[in-house]
Protein backbone atom coordinates (compact mmCIF):
# COMPACT_ATOMS: atom_id res chain seq x y z
CA UNK A 1 0.00 0.00 0.00
CA UNK A 2 1.22 3.56 -0.71
CA UNK A 3 1.93 5.96 2.50
CA UNK A 4 -0.46 8.71 2.57
CA UNK A 5 1.78 11.31 1.29
CA UNK A 6 2.43 9.67 -1.43
CA UNK A 7 -1.03 8.77 -2.25
CA UNK A 8 -1.84 12.15 -1.92
CA UNK A 9 0.15 13.34 -4.43
CA UNK A 10 -0.39 10.52 -6.80
CA UNK A 11 -4.58 11.51 -7.03
CA UNK A 12 -3.59 15.00 -6.97
CA UNK A 13 -1.86 14.80 -10.45
CA UNK A 14 -4.01 12.73 -11.93
CA UNK A 15 -7.15 15.25 -11.08
CA UNK A 16 -4.99 17.93 -11.99
CA UNK A 17 -2.65 16.82 -15.05
CA UNK A 18 -4.85 13.36 -15.95
CA UNK A 19 -1.25 11.35 -15.05
CA UNK A 20 -2.71 7.74 -16.47
CA UNK A 21 1.21 6.72 -14.30
CA UNK A 22 -0.27 8.53 -11.16
CA UNK A 23 -3.62 6.72 -11.58
CA UNK A 24 -2.43 3.10 -12.69
CA UNK A 25 0.03 3.23 -9.80
CA UNK A 26 -2.90 3.79 -7.21
CA UNK A 27 -5.04 1.32 -8.85
CA UNK A 28 -2.68 -1.85 -8.88
CA UNK A 29 -1.35 -0.68 -4.95
CA UNK A 30 -5.44 -1.45 -4.56
CA UNK A 31 -5.66 -4.13 -6.96
CA UNK A 32 -5.46 -7.28 -3.70
CA UNK A 33 -8.52 -5.19 -2.27
CA UNK A 34 -10.77 -5.25 -5.24
CA UNK A 35 -10.03 -9.04 -5.26
CA UNK A 36 -10.65 -9.21 -2.01
CA UNK A 37 -14.16 -7.47 -2.38
CA UNK A 38 -15.14 -9.79 -5.62
CA UNK A 39 -14.75 -12.88 -3.43
CA UNK A 40 -16.71 -12.33 -1.21
CA UNK A 41 -19.61 -11.82 -4.21
CA UNK A 42 -17.90 -14.56 -6.42
CA UNK A 43 -20.03 -17.42 -6.35
CA UNK A 44 -18.22 -19.09 -8.96
CA UNK A 45 -14.74 -18.46 -8.75
CA UNK A 46 -14.37 -18.35 -12.68
CA UNK A 47 -16.41 -14.88 -12.29
CA UNK A 48 -14.24 -13.49 -9.66
CA UNK A 49 -11.74 -12.11 -12.54
CA UNK A 50 -14.39 -9.92 -14.01
CA UNK A 51 -16.05 -9.13 -10.54
CA UNK A 52 -12.71 -7.53 -9.56
CA UNK A 53 -12.69 -5.92 -12.82
CA UNK A 54 -15.63 -3.87 -11.61
CA UNK A 55 -14.22 -3.22 -8.59
CA UNK A 56 -11.28 -1.49 -10.44
CA UNK A 57 -13.88 0.85 -12.53
CA UNK A 58 -15.00 1.44 -9.12
CA UNK A 59 -11.51 2.50 -7.80
CA UNK A 60 -10.90 5.09 -10.75
CA UNK A 61 -14.24 6.69 -10.21
CA UNK A 62 -12.89 7.01 -6.50
CA UNK A 63 -9.71 8.67 -8.09
CA UNK A 64 -12.11 11.13 -10.12
CA UNK A 65 -14.10 12.31 -7.20
CA UNK A 66 -12.23 12.03 -3.70
CA UNK A 67 -12.14 15.23 -2.18
CA UNK A 68 -9.23 15.56 0.56
CA UNK A 69 -11.08 18.50 2.28
CA UNK A 70 -14.01 16.15 3.63
CA UNK A 71 -11.77 14.76 5.59
CA UNK A 72 -12.15 10.67 4.72
CA UNK A 73 -9.40 8.66 3.74
CA UNK A 74 -9.09 7.61 0.25
CA UNK A 75 -9.23 4.20 1.90
CA UNK A 76 -12.66 3.98 3.14
CA UNK A 77 -14.04 6.54 0.15
CA UNK A 78 -12.33 4.30 -2.37
CA UNK A 79 -13.90 0.78 -0.58
CA UNK A 80 -16.91 2.10 -0.97
CA UNK A 81 -16.94 2.73 -4.77
CA UNK A 82 -14.54 -0.64 -5.23
CA UNK A 83 -18.02 -2.39 -3.03
CA UNK A 84 -20.55 -0.42 -5.21
CA UNK A 85 -19.15 -1.82 -8.54
CA UNK A 86 -18.94 -4.93 -7.82
CA UNK A 87 -22.21 -5.52 -6.10
CA UNK A 88 -24.03 -3.89 -9.35
CA UNK A 89 -22.08 -5.96 -11.47
CA UNK A 90 -22.60 -9.09 -9.85
CA UNK A 91 -25.86 -9.84 -11.64
CA UNK A 92 -24.63 -9.08 -15.19
CA UNK A 93 -21.61 -11.82 -14.70
CA UNK A 94 -23.39 -14.30 -13.58
CA UNK A 95 -25.91 -14.17 -16.24
CA UNK A 96 -24.73 -16.79 -19.38
CA UNK A 97 -27.43 -14.46 -21.29
CA UNK A 98 -27.31 -11.14 -22.30
CA UNK A 99 -30.95 -9.30 -22.83
CA UNK A 100 -30.83 -6.15 -24.60
CA UNK A 101 -32.83 -3.51 -23.00
CA UNK A 102 -35.57 -3.06 -25.63
CA UNK A 103 -36.51 -6.74 -24.55
CA UNK A 104 -36.21 -6.36 -20.84
CA UNK A 105 -39.17 -3.54 -21.70
CA UNK A 106 -41.04 -6.11 -23.09
CA UNK A 107 -40.48 -8.14 -20.40
CA UNK A 108 -41.68 -6.02 -18.14
CA UNK A 109 -44.50 -4.83 -20.12
CA UNK A 110 -45.62 -8.60 -20.75
CA UNK A 111 -44.45 -8.40 -24.81
CA UNK A 112 -41.70 -10.56 -25.09
CA UNK A 113 -40.40 -10.71 -28.18
CA UNK A 114 -40.76 -13.73 -30.72
CA UNK A 115 -37.69 -16.26 -30.73
CA UNK A 116 -36.83 -14.73 -27.16
CA UNK A 117 -38.71 -16.89 -24.53
CA UNK A 118 -35.46 -19.35 -24.36
CA UNK A 119 -33.40 -16.07 -23.62
CA UNK A 120 -35.56 -15.42 -21.39
CA UNK A 121 -36.29 -18.03 -19.09
CA UNK A 122 -31.96 -18.79 -19.61
CA UNK A 123 -31.33 -15.43 -17.82
CA UNK A 124 -33.97 -15.15 -15.14
CA UNK A 125 -33.83 -14.00 -12.33
CA UNK A 126 -30.97 -12.13 -13.35
CA UNK A 127 -31.67 -9.55 -16.72
CA UNK A 128 -28.30 -7.84 -18.16
CA UNK A 129 -28.90 -4.46 -19.06
CA UNK A 130 -27.32 -3.73 -22.73
CA UNK A 131 -26.28 -0.21 -21.94
CA UNK A 132 -24.94 0.40 -25.40
CA UNK A 133 -29.03 -0.05 -26.53
CA UNK A 134 -31.37 3.11 -26.42
CA UNK A 135 -34.59 3.80 -25.49
CA UNK A 136 -35.12 7.19 -26.36
CA UNK A 137 -33.28 9.73 -25.00
CA UNK A 138 -31.90 7.79 -22.28
CA UNK A 139 -30.18 4.47 -21.69
CA UNK A 140 -32.18 2.15 -19.98
CA UNK A 141 -30.24 1.36 -16.74
CA UNK A 142 -30.11 5.51 -16.18
CA UNK A 143 -34.33 5.41 -15.51
CA UNK A 144 -33.77 2.53 -13.01
CA UNK A 145 -33.60 4.71 -9.89
CA UNK A 146 -31.92 2.93 -7.01
CA UNK A 147 -33.37 3.28 -3.57
CA UNK A 148 -30.04 3.28 -2.03
CA UNK A 149 -27.32 5.61 -1.60
CA UNK A 150 -24.34 5.84 -3.71
CA UNK A 151 -21.22 5.90 -2.39
CA UNK A 152 -20.08 9.62 -2.73
CA UNK A 153 -23.81 10.54 -0.98
CA UNK A 154 -22.82 8.33 1.85
CA UNK A 155 -19.38 9.49 2.40
CA UNK A 156 -20.99 13.04 2.28
CA UNK A 157 -23.57 11.62 5.11
CA UNK A 158 -20.64 10.62 7.15
CA UNK A 159 -18.85 13.54 6.66
CA UNK A 160 -21.66 16.01 7.84
CA UNK A 161 -22.52 13.46 11.03
CA UNK A 162 -18.76 13.74 12.08
CA UNK A 163 -18.79 17.59 11.32
CA UNK A 164 -22.33 17.63 14.05
CA UNK A 165 -20.07 15.50 16.29
CA UNK A 166 -17.32 17.86 16.35
CA UNK A 167 -19.64 21.16 16.98
CA UNK A 168 -21.64 19.08 19.77
CA UNK A 169 -18.23 18.44 21.61
CA UNK A 170 -16.65 21.64 21.18
CA UNK A 171 -19.99 22.97 22.93
CA UNK A 172 -19.97 20.40 25.24
CA UNK A 173 -16.14 21.82 26.16
CA UNK A 174 -17.50 25.19 27.04
CA UNK A 175 -19.84 24.24 29.91
CA UNK A 176 -18.58 23.50 33.79
CA UNK A 177 -18.29 19.66 34.54
CA UNK A 178 -22.14 19.81 36.12
CA UNK A 179 -23.58 21.18 33.64
CA UNK A 180 -21.83 18.56 31.09
CA UNK A 181 -23.35 16.17 33.19
CA UNK A 182 -26.27 17.26 33.06
CA UNK A 183 -26.34 17.69 29.44
CA UNK A 184 -24.93 14.05 28.58
CA UNK A 185 -27.66 12.24 31.32
CA UNK A 186 -30.63 14.35 29.80
CA UNK A 187 -30.12 14.74 26.09
CA UNK A 188 -27.16 12.38 25.01
CA UNK A 189 -27.69 8.72 26.74
CA UNK A 190 -28.76 6.19 25.44
CA UNK A 191 -31.43 6.34 28.00
CA UNK A 192 -32.05 9.82 29.17
CA UNK A 193 -32.84 10.50 32.37
CA UNK A 194 -35.60 12.59 34.26
CA UNK A 195 -34.91 15.59 36.19
CA UNK A 196 -36.06 13.66 39.24
CA UNK A 197 -33.06 11.11 38.88
CA UNK A 198 -30.31 13.48 38.52
CA UNK A 199 -31.31 15.71 41.03
CA UNK A 200 -31.31 13.32 43.35
CA UNK A 201 -28.20 11.75 42.61
CA UNK A 202 -27.00 15.47 42.60
CA UNK A 203 -28.38 16.57 45.89
CA UNK A 204 -30.53 19.55 43.64
CA UNK A 205 -34.34 20.22 43.45
CA UNK A 206 -35.72 19.30 39.89
CA UNK A 207 -36.08 23.12 39.55
CA UNK A 208 -32.53 23.85 40.11
CA UNK A 209 -31.52 21.30 37.26
CA UNK A 210 -33.87 22.43 34.99
CA UNK A 211 -32.22 25.92 35.90
CA UNK A 212 -29.11 24.40 35.21
CA UNK A 213 -29.82 22.56 31.86
CA UNK A 214 -31.30 25.51 30.42
CA UNK A 215 -28.46 27.79 31.23
CA UNK A 216 -25.94 25.06 29.47
CA UNK A 217 -28.44 25.03 26.25
CA UNK A 218 -27.94 28.85 25.79
CA UNK A 219 -24.03 28.33 26.20
CA UNK A 220 -24.06 25.44 23.80
CA UNK A 221 -26.78 26.84 21.80
CA UNK A 222 -23.72 30.20 21.57
CA UNK A 223 -21.30 28.23 20.73
CA UNK A 224 -23.11 26.42 17.92
CA UNK A 225 -23.93 29.39 16.31
CA UNK A 226 -20.55 31.09 16.49
CA UNK A 227 -18.65 28.39 14.95
CA UNK A 228 -21.64 27.30 12.88
CA UNK A 229 -21.91 30.93 11.03
CA UNK A 230 -25.04 31.26 12.68
CA UNK A 231 -26.57 28.02 10.90
CA UNK A 232 -26.74 25.79 14.15
CA UNK A 233 -29.34 25.80 16.40
CA UNK A 234 -29.61 23.21 19.68
CA UNK A 235 -33.01 21.32 19.63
Amino acid sequence: MLAPGEEARLIAAWQRDRDEGARDRIVRAYARLCYGVAARYASNPDRMEDLAQEGMFGLMRAIDLYDPSRGTRFSTYGRMWIRSFVSNAVARVSTVVDVPARTFLSIRSGRVEAGMEAAVAASSPHVSLDASSKDGEFDLVERLASPERNPEEVMDAISTREYHARLVGASLSRLTERERAIVVRRSLSAVPETLEEIAAGLGLTRERVRQIEAGAHAKMRRELERRAGGGAILD
